[in-house]
Protein backbone atom coordinates (compact mmCIF):
# COMPACT_ATOMS: atom_id res chain seq x y z
CA UNK A 1 0.00 0.00 0.00
CA UNK A 2 0.85 3.54 -0.86
CA UNK A 3 1.70 5.18 2.49
CA UNK A 4 0.80 8.71 0.63
CA UNK A 5 -2.60 7.81 -1.28
CA UNK A 6 -3.89 4.32 0.64
CA UNK A 7 -3.76 2.70 -2.38
CA UNK A 8 -2.89 -0.69 -2.62
CA UNK A 9 0.40 -1.04 -5.23
CA UNK A 10 0.01 -3.79 -7.95
CA UNK A 11 2.93 -5.37 -9.34
CA UNK A 12 3.13 -5.87 -13.36
CA UNK A 13 5.20 -9.18 -14.57
CA UNK A 14 5.51 -7.85 -18.04
CA UNK A 15 7.49 -4.57 -17.46
CA UNK A 16 10.47 -3.81 -19.71
CA UNK A 17 14.25 -2.92 -18.82
CA UNK A 18 14.27 0.49 -19.47
CA UNK A 19 17.20 1.50 -22.61
CA UNK A 20 18.90 5.22 -22.41
CA UNK A 21 20.68 7.12 -25.04
CA UNK A 22 21.79 10.46 -23.25
CA UNK A 23 23.90 13.10 -25.80
CA UNK A 24 25.12 16.76 -24.08
CA UNK A 25 26.72 19.18 -25.00
CA UNK A 26 28.67 22.18 -22.31
CA UNK A 27 30.61 25.30 -22.28
CA UNK A 28 32.70 25.77 -19.35
CA UNK A 29 34.45 29.18 -18.30
CA UNK A 30 36.85 29.27 -15.38
CA UNK A 31 37.42 32.46 -14.05
CA UNK A 32 39.33 33.78 -10.37
CA UNK A 33 40.65 31.21 -8.03
CA UNK A 34 37.51 28.34 -8.24
CA UNK A 35 34.90 30.12 -10.10
CA UNK A 36 32.68 29.01 -12.93
CA UNK A 37 29.98 29.27 -15.29
CA UNK A 38 28.54 27.00 -18.05
CA UNK A 39 25.78 26.81 -20.06
CA UNK A 40 24.92 23.20 -21.52
CA UNK A 41 22.29 21.69 -23.43
CA UNK A 42 21.27 17.85 -23.59
CA UNK A 43 19.33 15.07 -25.42
CA UNK A 44 18.01 11.98 -23.61
CA UNK A 45 15.49 8.98 -25.74
CA UNK A 46 13.82 6.20 -23.64
CA UNK A 47 13.06 3.45 -25.12
CA UNK A 48 10.39 1.40 -22.22
CA UNK A 49 10.45 4.12 -19.76
CA UNK A 50 8.87 3.01 -16.55
CA UNK A 51 5.92 5.12 -15.44
CA UNK A 52 3.89 5.10 -12.15
CA UNK A 53 -0.12 4.67 -13.03
CA UNK A 54 -3.15 4.14 -11.85
CA UNK A 55 -5.27 1.14 -12.41
CA UNK A 56 -8.44 1.77 -13.85
CA UNK A 57 -11.36 5.08 -13.41
CA UNK A 58 -11.91 4.23 -10.10
CA UNK A 59 -8.36 4.81 -9.13
CA UNK A 60 -7.87 2.28 -6.14
CA UNK A 61 -5.14 1.26 -7.39
CA UNK A 62 -1.62 1.65 -8.58
CA UNK A 63 0.51 0.10 -10.97
CA UNK A 64 3.79 0.49 -12.89
CA UNK A 65 3.29 0.33 -16.57
CA UNK A 66 5.97 0.76 -19.84
CA UNK A 67 5.64 3.82 -22.50
CA UNK A 68 6.92 2.97 -25.70
CA UNK A 69 9.64 5.55 -25.93
CA UNK A 70 10.03 9.23 -24.88
CA UNK A 71 12.41 12.04 -25.79
CA UNK A 72 13.28 15.02 -22.90
CA UNK A 73 15.47 18.21 -24.37
CA UNK A 74 16.81 20.60 -22.16
CA UNK A 75 18.77 23.47 -21.43
CA UNK A 76 20.91 23.87 -18.34
CA UNK A 77 22.67 26.64 -16.81
CA UNK A 78 25.26 27.07 -13.90
CA UNK A 79 27.17 29.06 -11.98
CA UNK A 80 29.92 29.53 -8.54
CA UNK A 81 31.11 32.38 -7.07
CA UNK A 82 32.90 33.10 -3.89
CA UNK A 83 32.29 36.33 -2.24
CA UNK A 84 35.53 37.42 -2.34
CA UNK A 85 34.42 40.20 -4.34
CA UNK A 86 33.23 42.09 -1.04
CA UNK A 87 36.99 43.19 -0.06
CA UNK A 88 39.01 42.69 3.52
CA UNK A 89 36.82 45.92 4.86
CA UNK A 90 33.08 43.86 4.30
CA UNK A 91 33.26 41.96 8.51
CA UNK A 92 36.85 41.50 8.23
CA UNK A 93 36.92 39.73 5.21
CA UNK A 94 35.11 36.79 5.79
CA UNK A 95 33.40 37.02 1.87
CA UNK A 96 35.99 35.11 1.24
CA UNK A 97 34.98 31.77 3.14
CA UNK A 98 31.73 32.25 1.14
CA UNK A 99 30.47 31.00 -1.77
CA UNK A 100 27.18 30.80 -4.44
CA UNK A 101 26.35 27.98 -6.56
CA UNK A 102 23.21 28.09 -8.54
CA UNK A 103 22.11 25.95 -11.44
CA UNK A 104 18.84 25.65 -13.66
CA UNK A 105 16.99 23.71 -16.14
CA UNK A 106 14.83 23.83 -18.74
CA UNK A 107 13.39 20.36 -20.05
CA UNK A 108 10.72 19.59 -22.90
CA UNK A 109 9.58 16.06 -22.24
CA UNK A 110 7.35 14.26 -24.69
CA UNK A 111 6.39 10.37 -24.47
CA UNK A 112 5.72 8.54 -27.37
CA UNK A 113 2.58 6.19 -27.06
CA UNK A 114 1.98 3.24 -29.05
CA UNK A 115 -1.51 2.75 -30.87
CA UNK A 116 -2.21 0.28 -28.49
CA UNK A 117 -1.89 1.99 -25.83
CA UNK A 118 -3.56 5.47 -27.03
CA UNK A 119 -7.39 3.99 -26.44
CA UNK A 120 -6.52 3.11 -22.83
CA UNK A 121 -4.10 5.82 -22.01
CA UNK A 122 -5.75 9.22 -21.23
CA UNK A 123 -3.42 12.01 -22.67
CA UNK A 124 -2.70 10.98 -26.03
CA UNK A 125 0.53 14.00 -25.73
CA UNK A 126 1.78 14.66 -22.56
CA UNK A 127 5.35 14.49 -20.69
CA UNK A 128 7.49 11.60 -18.97
CA UNK A 129 5.56 10.54 -15.90
CA UNK A 130 8.00 12.63 -12.88
CA UNK A 131 9.36 15.25 -15.51
CA UNK A 132 9.08 18.59 -14.26
CA UNK A 133 9.54 21.37 -17.08
CA UNK A 134 11.92 22.87 -14.80
CA UNK A 135 14.49 22.74 -11.95
CA UNK A 136 16.24 24.97 -9.89
CA UNK A 137 19.51 24.95 -6.93
CA UNK A 138 20.48 27.15 -5.11
CA UNK A 139 23.01 26.72 -2.83
CA UNK A 140 24.81 29.34 -0.08
CA UNK A 141 28.11 28.15 2.04
CA UNK A 142 30.37 28.49 3.83
CA UNK A 143 33.80 27.04 4.13
CA UNK A 144 36.89 28.83 6.44
CA UNK A 145 40.06 27.51 6.60
CA UNK A 146 39.31 26.14 10.19
CA UNK A 147 37.24 22.85 8.82
CA UNK A 148 34.28 23.99 9.58
CA UNK A 149 31.56 23.78 6.80
CA UNK A 150 27.85 25.47 6.42
CA UNK A 151 25.64 24.69 3.50
CA UNK A 152 21.91 25.97 2.90
CA UNK A 153 20.36 24.44 0.01
CA UNK A 154 17.21 25.38 -1.84
CA UNK A 155 16.02 22.95 -4.57
CA UNK A 156 12.42 23.68 -6.15
CA UNK A 157 11.26 21.94 -9.31
CA UNK A 158 7.95 22.49 -12.04
CA UNK A 159 5.31 20.65 -11.69
CA UNK A 160 5.25 16.89 -12.93
CA UNK A 161 3.04 14.58 -13.43
CA UNK A 162 2.31 12.16 -10.50
CA UNK A 163 0.73 9.35 -11.98
CA UNK A 164 -0.18 8.02 -15.32
CA UNK A 165 -4.20 8.22 -15.87
CA UNK A 166 -6.18 5.70 -17.92
CA UNK A 167 -9.82 4.79 -19.14
CA UNK A 168 -10.50 8.42 -18.97
CA UNK A 169 -9.35 9.66 -15.39
CA UNK A 170 -6.93 12.59 -15.76
CA UNK A 171 -3.68 12.35 -15.00
CA UNK A 172 -2.31 13.45 -11.50
CA UNK A 173 -0.01 16.42 -11.47
CA UNK A 174 1.98 17.06 -8.63
CA UNK A 175 2.13 21.13 -7.93
CA UNK A 176 5.66 23.14 -7.89
CA UNK A 177 7.62 22.10 -4.82
CA UNK A 178 10.64 23.74 -3.16
CA UNK A 179 12.38 22.25 -0.51
CA UNK A 180 15.44 23.96 2.36
CA UNK A 181 17.91 21.85 3.68
CA UNK A 182 21.13 22.71 5.74
CA UNK A 183 23.60 20.42 6.25
CA UNK A 184 27.06 21.32 9.25
CA UNK A 185 30.17 19.86 9.35
CA UNK A 186 32.86 20.75 11.72
CA UNK A 187 36.36 18.31 12.54
CA UNK A 188 36.71 17.86 15.98
CA UNK A 189 40.00 16.33 15.38
CA UNK A 190 42.13 14.73 12.72
CA UNK A 191 40.25 11.73 13.06
CA UNK A 192 37.06 12.67 14.43
CA UNK A 193 34.26 14.60 11.80
CA UNK A 194 30.69 15.85 13.51
CA UNK A 195 27.37 16.29 10.86
CA UNK A 196 24.36 17.83 11.42
CA UNK A 197 21.52 17.69 8.85
CA UNK A 198 18.52 19.48 8.45
CA UNK A 199 16.15 18.33 5.97
CA UNK A 200 12.64 20.31 4.97
CA UNK A 201 12.69 22.66 7.07
CA UNK A 202 9.95 24.62 5.72
CA UNK A 203 7.82 21.62 5.31
CA UNK A 204 6.21 23.00 2.02
CA UNK A 205 3.03 20.96 1.97
CA UNK A 206 2.67 18.62 -1.82
CA UNK A 207 -0.51 19.15 -3.23
CA UNK A 208 -1.32 16.54 -5.85
CA UNK A 209 -4.18 17.75 -8.71
CA UNK A 210 -6.29 16.34 -10.85
CA UNK A 211 -8.35 18.20 -13.81
CA UNK A 212 -7.30 21.11 -12.36
CA UNK A 213 -8.70 20.53 -8.64
CA UNK A 214 -6.75 19.24 -5.80
CA UNK A 215 -6.84 15.27 -5.25
CA UNK A 216 -5.31 15.32 -1.93
CA UNK A 217 -1.89 16.61 -0.13
CA UNK A 218 0.77 15.67 2.07
CA UNK A 219 3.39 17.06 4.34
CA UNK A 220 6.85 15.03 4.40
CA UNK A 221 7.84 16.67 7.65
CA UNK A 222 11.05 18.12 8.75
CA UNK A 223 13.78 15.72 9.88
CA UNK A 224 17.25 16.11 11.41
CA UNK A 225 20.07 13.83 11.93
CA UNK A 226 23.37 13.93 14.02
CA UNK A 227 26.39 11.65 12.97
CA UNK A 228 30.16 11.41 13.92
CA UNK A 229 32.91 9.75 11.75
CA UNK A 230 36.17 8.34 13.09
CA UNK A 231 38.57 7.28 10.92
CA UNK A 232 41.35 4.88 12.12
Amino acid sequence: TNPINGRDIIGNPNLKITELENFDFRWEWYFGFSDYASVGVFYKEFENPIESSIVGSTQRAGTYINAEGAENFGVEAEIYKRLDFLGDNFLNGIGEDFYIQANASAIDSEVVISEEDLGVLTSSSRPLQGQSDYLFNLQIGYEPASGTTATLLYHYYGERIYEVGIETAPDLVEQPFGELNFVFIRSLSDDLNMTIKARNLTDQRNEISQAGYINFGYNKGRAFSFQLDYSF
